[in-house]
């Protein structure tokens, strides 16, 4: 369940630790299809059907260019 005290426009670093493919498409303005992916190409968890990436490999792959 999204937790409603994190404003949709907020930005990675006000996001919490672990993020999931809908902050990934409100941060960067990307398509659900291109959210999805973001998440599987980076190091993620899964838990059920939920998929959840760490904000910090995010950044790193964002300093690397490799997403």
């Amino acid at each position: 369940m999204r937790d409603e005290r994190v404003p949709r426009s907020a930005g990675l670093a006000e996001r919490g630790e672990w993020l999931s493919p809908r902050d990934i498409q409100e941060i960067f303005s990307l398509s659900h299809t291109a959210a999805w992916e973001v998440c599987r190409r980076l190091p993620h968890i899964r838990v059920g059907r939920s998929i959840r990436v760490a904000r910090r490999d995010v950044v790193d792959a964002l300093r690397t260019g490799s997403i």
